[in-house]
């Protein structure tokens, strides 16, 4: 990994991620790793679905949120933003 300067990105677990204005060099940071060991994972996404009849679903139609999840190339575990705060 080089050590050139990098923003940080925030996921705060909601799907929404927020830039910051840190500079950090690589080795200022720590690798995230899967339960298995793997530490290399793919961006994708989660469709989830509040149902028409939900009460807090003002339309009355299914509404559909994407969410981002992290697949380890290892293993195939899927983690969720929340899962790497934890």
């Amino acid at each position: 990994m080089s050590n050139d300067n990098m923003n940080l990105v925030n996921g705060n677990g909601n799907g929404n991620s927020q830039r910051n204005n840190i500079q950090v060099s690589a080795d200022e940071l720590t690798v995230v790793e899967c339960e298995c060991g793997g530490s290399v994972f793919q961006q994708a996404h989660q469709i989830h679905k509040l149902s028409a009849a939900h009460p807090k679903n003002p339309t009355g139609e299914p509404q559909f949120m994407n969410l981002p999840v992290h697949i380890c190339l290892n293993c195939g575990h899927v983690k969720t933003n929340q899962d790497l705060t934890e």
